[in-house]
Formats: structure tokens, sequence, C-alpha cells
């Protein structure tokens, strides 16, 4: 929270809206003398469920807030909030030869309860994409729900013609691979992208596996 009078100590009420039975908000939010911002504490219990969403929205008083000003902030916030387990088990980069012809360190992502790998933010922020491996040869990609999928979009835009799609070229090799010197292994993925006027080609993009700081397939197998 912020406010423009740093003057003085303010408590300021806030109005709940939409609040799930899992969290728990204050009823108010004090900020201290000289200070312009303050913290919201919201709890949540052991009753959040995994992988569902719930909705928090919350206002401030109309006689707390300017809707008028300049360089005013917004009076209500609004949050959707989602418990998962999906962990780091592996370090590495992501090598993005055909597509954005650039590199980028990259972690690779697990969740024991849905059984699926998950590179995070891969081309962009809240960009993910999944995929069912069982340390052998069997790779698929697939949805959040662990669908499998031969196409999905790939989080990047184009100025121009907008989302970037990726359609998965099943019969060249694809999946993970060992025995390339300086690394432990790569998963290669054959792609061809796609935008709504058409196709940009295909080609080879790859993520190399640094270190493994865990093999869930063999975790699964104990």
């Amino acid at each position: 929270l912020t406010r423009a009078n740093t003057e003085g100590e303010l408590t300021i009420p806030l109005q709940a809206l939409m609040v799930p039975e899992c969290m728990t908000m204050p009823k108010s939010v004090a900020t201290a003398d000289g200070s312009a911002t303050a913290d919201i504490k919201v709890s949540v219990s052991e009753e959040m469920k995994t992988f569902t969403e719930y909705q928090l929205s919350f206002r401030i008083p109309e006689e707390y807030s300017n809707a008028y000003a300049a360089d005013g902030k917004s009076p209500i916030f609004n949050i959707t909030v989602k418990k998962e387990d999906f962990k780091v088990v592996a370090n590495g980069v992501f090598n993005s030869a055909f597509w954005n012809e650039d590199s980028w360190e990259q972690v690779l992502e697990y969740s024991p309860i849905l059984g699926l790998f998950r590179i995070p933010n891969c081309y962009a922020e809240g960009s993910h994409w999944y995929f069912l491996f069982d340390g052998a040869d069997n790779f698929t990609f697939c949805d959040n729900e662990g669908t499998p999928v031969d196409k999905f979009l790939s989080g990047d835009v184009h100025p121009s013609y907008g989302a970037v799609s990726v359609t998965v070229l099943d019969a060249n090799p694809m999946g993970y691979v060992t025995g390339i010197e300086g690394w432990e292994g790569a998963f290669l993925f054959p792609l061809q992208f796609t935008v709504s006027a058409g196709s940009f080609g295909a080609g080879y993009e790859y993520y190399y596996v640094s270190e493994w700081l865990e093999k869930p397939w063999e975790t699964n197998a104990e």
C-alpha cells in the first residue's frame, strides 16, 4: 500500500470484496509516521487445494483515495492465487538456436503431484512449456494438465503478426540425449513456428542440462 502524505501515523481500513475461505486478511493496515508504504499480509491455511485458482479482491475506502489524482493509484487490489508443487530439479541453458538466436540460463521444474516437467517463463514471463518424460525414450509435450499436445503457444508475440505458436515435428529426433561434452544431457525440441499469417519455418530449440538436482524418474521408482 502506498500513500502520498507521509506525515503522522495512519490506520487505513481494508474492505474485503472477495476473500476465499482458505485466506485471512486484516481489516486494516497501519502506516508509520514518515513512511509512504505499508505491507498487507494475507494468511493462507492448509485448506488451500493445489492447482486451484483463488480470487482475492479488496479495496481502500473512497475517503482514503483520490481517483482523480494525476498519478493516482488503484484503490482496488485483485489477484489470482494458486498453490502448486513445482520445484527446480535441474539447472541449465536454453538455446533458442532457431527462433531467438540466443541462449539464457534456465531452470527445469517438476511437479510430483502432476508428474509433469515445466520450463518456466521460457520465452516470456508467465509462459511455461510442459512435457512428460520417463528418464528414457518416452518424451511428449503436453498442456498444464498432462494432456499430450502437438501444438501450443510459444509465449512469444510477433510485433506484426501476433502470438507465435509452435507445432511439434514428431518425425524428427526429439527428447533427451546424453554424451554431449560439457553437459549432463540435453533436450531436443524440433518445432515449426507459425502465426496467423503463416509459417516462419522450422528448426531445433535445445535445453542443455548442466546439473540434475533431482531425477524424478529415479525418485518415483523408489
